[in-house]
């Protein structure tokens, strides 16, 4: 275990401002409908980030996702955004294999707003000090909530009906305790939706029915296919990432495969090698993908090109060049292929871990507005 570095605050910033800038389709919805995640959102290890580009205050109602008002005393204005911590105490999972119906939560006001969800259960946000204590939030006899995590709600743009399952790395961790039904801290899947009657298929076999409201959260393997009748959403996750030291909870929506591009870049930050890699997965068969690394000041570096063969096949590659911890930062990786994939990047500083599901490369990409709030220890 390790204590929280400003290098991750400014990690998380960044990440948002990735996601922010290039996801065209995506960010400013009237209504947030967010899925559950491994963790339970309700206590004060989590927090959301409001934002809006309204020159006027708008309020902001958050309930849970079967409609039970949380509060709508809140408001957010542009270049001030709205940070509402949840005020129970003490931290607690959710399980797999289970349907949920009031775990996940619905943000909303009367114009477009962009919302950020932060586990910051390793902010010590219940004690003084660092971590490794059994009496704060996120210490490593805390199975269900490990925290330093966040990601920006994908908005009306993160429903769809088709999906391709992956992480950053086919990898375990381990060293840290684990629940019941989890081995060696596995990827999970989490399935919500907002319609009922919601037939969900894995891989071609019915998993669940979900009803409006409901989530699912299951484990799969790298490349699985998930269909649905009614459109869902998706986040992949894992409650302590430590495939590389420290252990840091992790979640990030999954793109629906019609939102998919043939064009990306990668960016490699500072972080650990074991981190800075990025899974590519196809969703047809028979997809030549093409990657060729860029170092820091944009000098062609090398090219290399596989053929996915199979639905879900999928290859892991380094951010850039695997040049040994916290090296070649800066480098670029620029991808393209012959029909759409899905790229699951691992990103750090050091060994505080996140993913992102890239943004595919388009003509329209861009923002005019990115705005957010540091990340605090408490």
């Amino acid at each position: 275990m390790k204590n929280f570095t400003q290098t991750k605050h400014y990690l998380l910033l960044s990440l948002f401002f990735v996601l922010i800038s290039n996801f065209s389709f995506g960010q400013y919805s009237l209504t947030h409908y967010i899925p559950p995640s491994p963790w339970k959102y309700y206590n004060d290890a989590n927090e959301l980030i409001v934002t809006t580009t309204s020159l006027t205050a708008v309020p902001i109602t958050i309930r849970k996702s079967d409609g039970t008002l949380i509060t709508n005393a809140v408001t957010s204005i542009v270049n001030v955004p709205l940070r509402y911590r949840f005020a129970t105490t003490g931290v607690a999972g959710n399980n797999i294999n289970t349907v949920y119906s009031d775990q996940g939560l619905i943000v909303s006001s009367t114009v477009p707003i962009g919302v950020q969800v932060r586990n910051i259960a390793s902010d010590a946000v219940s004690c003084a000090g660092g971590n490794g204590s059994a009496t704060c939030i996120g210490s490593s006899n805390d199975c269900s909530q490990k925290g330093n995590t966040s990601f920006s709600s994908l908005g009306d743009q993160a429903y769809g009906t088709s999906f391709t399952l992956g992480y950053y790395r086919d990898a375990n961790s381990s060293g840290f305790c684990t629940i019941p039904g989890e081995v060696n801290q596995p990827v999970i899947y989490i399935a919500h939706s907002i319609s009922a009657n919601n037939v969900v298929s894995l891989n071609g076999s019915v998993l669940i029915t979900l009803q409006a409201g409901q989530s699912y959260l299951f484990l799969a393997s790298f490349g699985a296919k998930v269909t649905s009748t009614k459109p869902i959403s998706m986040l992949s996750s894992k409650r302590i990432d430590n495939t590389s030291g420290c252990g840091d909870g992790v979640i990030n929506p999954v793109i629906p495969d019609n939102l998919l591009g043939d064009k990306y870049v990668i960016n490699r930050s500072n972080g650990f090698s074991n981190y800075e890699k990025s899974t590519i997965v196809t969703p047809t068969a028979g997809n030549v993908v093409t990657y060729s690394v860029y170092n820091a000041a944009g000098a062609f570096v090398n090219t290399n090109v596989t053929t996915l063969a199979a639905v879900g096949s999928f290859i892991t590659i380094d951010n850039g060049l695997d040049g040994g911890n916290s090296t070649n930062v800066g480098y670029t990786t620029y991808v393209t292929s012959t029909s759409p994939v899905i790229i699951y990047s691992g990103t750090a500083s050091g060994c505080e871990i996140d993913m992102i599901t890239q943004a595919p490369l388009s003509g329209c990409s861009g923002s005019f507005d990115v705005q957010t709030k540091n990340f605090v220890r408490n």
